[in-house]
């Protein structure tokens, strides 16, 4: 993928991180679209943003090149491997984008720092308890909170062995989240979307898993059209019908009068009490 337009005057940045993001595979473009979405529903109402395990970060720098007038702060923790963001702190230097800055903060801790957005991305799921990193991220957000995770229903999170495979492949508590747990989490009235359809975001997947970069490369703009599907504003029933769930919802939302969350770990596999998880990016 060659980092200029078509006309070989200037570079294109953006298209490349795309690029970047379909040639990683995974889910990463499409977290990337998802953000962007959220992003673009409020975006004439915030002006700061900060990114809670940011990972890679260039889901975000792709996104801060759309909207020039936010001021992003992409953080995740210190812990081997991690951060892992110095390839978007190399590319936001080398081409001038200002408006993203890159610091540490474990969302478990409570900080005195505020922003009109505060967001994350597969994040959660690392987490033993995750009220505690709910209630900061909250916290620290003026306007609005959002946030992804992987969609499971009851029955999923109630089963042993689904439970054991997330967290011996994934090191994730829980098989998912679900509406109710997202709610219970970071208040009512937003808006809860299903995200990694099977019938769409699984398709990219699968399409991308069997391309090369060469191919990906010819075919970007058809791709970047399948996985414009994987946006709908429904809400999955069952693990079979979507991998992933959203939420987007105004900081001070109320809170439900009780907790609706799955199980802990420990209850469904008594044997892996006192789990702990090393950040998977």
């Amino acid at each position: 993928m060659r980092l200029l337009k078509r006309d070989g005057e200037a570079p294109d940045l953006h298209r490349y991180l795309l690029w970047r993001l379909m040639t990683g595979r995974t889910q990463q473009y499409l977290r990337y679209l998802h953000l962007r979405e959220a992003v673009a529903r409020i975006g004439g109402e915030i002006e700061t943003v900060c990114v809670v395990g940011a990972g890679r970060g260039i889901a975000e720098l792709a996104i801060a090149l759309e909207f020039p007038h936010l001021r992003w702060t992409l953080t995740d923790i210190i812990f081997p491997g991690s951060p892992c963001y110095h390839r978007a702190m190399e590319l936001a230097w080398k081409h001038g984008i200002d408006n993203v800055g890159f610091s540490v903060w474990d969302a478990m801790q409570p900080t005195a720092r505020h922003f009109d957005l505060v967001c994350s991305t597969e994040m959660l799921e690392h987490v033993p308890n995750p009220i505690p990193a709910a209630r900061n991220m909250r916290a620290a957000a003026r306007k609005y909170v959002y946030c992804l995770v992987p969609f499971g229903d009851a029955a999923a999170n109630a089963d042993p062995r689904k439970r054991r495979y997330a967290w011996d492949n994934r090191q994730h508590f829980v098989f998912g989240y679900d509406s109710d747990a997202l709610e219970s989490m970071f208040g009512t009235g937003g808006t809860v979307a299903g995200t990694y359809w099977n019938t769409a975001g699984a398709a990219l997947r699968e399409a991308l898993t069997a391309m090369s970069d060469d191919q990906i490369t010819a075919e970007l703009d058809r791709l970047i059209v399948m996985a414009a599907e994987d946006l709908r504003d429904e809400v999955p029933r069952s693990f079979r019908d979507a991998a992933g769930i959203k939420i987007l919802v105004r900081a001070d939302a109320p809170l439900p009068p009780r907790l609706r969350l799955p199980p802990t770990l420990a209850t469904v596999v008594p044997e892996l009490a006192g789990a702990t998880a090393t950040p998977i990016h």
